[in-house]
Formats: structure tokens, C-alpha cells, sequence
């Protein structure tokens, strides 16, 4: 942002800054915390208990 304030030749910041892709993962392909807590959930509960 502060190349662009230096182009415009005022200041400049950044309010919010969102990455959309990172390689070959996209935002899209992104899970919610609620959908990944579920899929801990149902595997931990599909696992045999250990016994020590």
C-alpha cells in the first residue's frame, strides 16, 4: 500500500487484506472451524478406545 500512496502522491494503508489462494489451495476448498470440529468429532468417535 505504500507504493500506491507514493504513486498518488498521498498516504495510504490497508484496512483488510484477505489471501484467496496459497499454491494450489483455494479459499473455496477452505473448511469452517464448525465442519472441521465435526469431522474430529465423528473420527474420534469412530475409533476403538485404547486401553492402557
Amino acid at each position: 500500500m505504500h507504493d500506491f500512496g507514493q504513486v498518488l502522491g498521498c498516504g495510504a494503508h490497508l484496512i483488510e487484506l484477505r489471501r484467496t489462494r496459497s499454491g494450489p489451495y483455494r479459499v473455496e476448498q477452505a473448511w469452517t472451524l464448525e465442519a472441521l470440529a465435526e469431522a474430529l468429532q465423528a473420527r474420534t468417535s469412530s475409533q476403538p478406545e485404547r486401553k492402557s
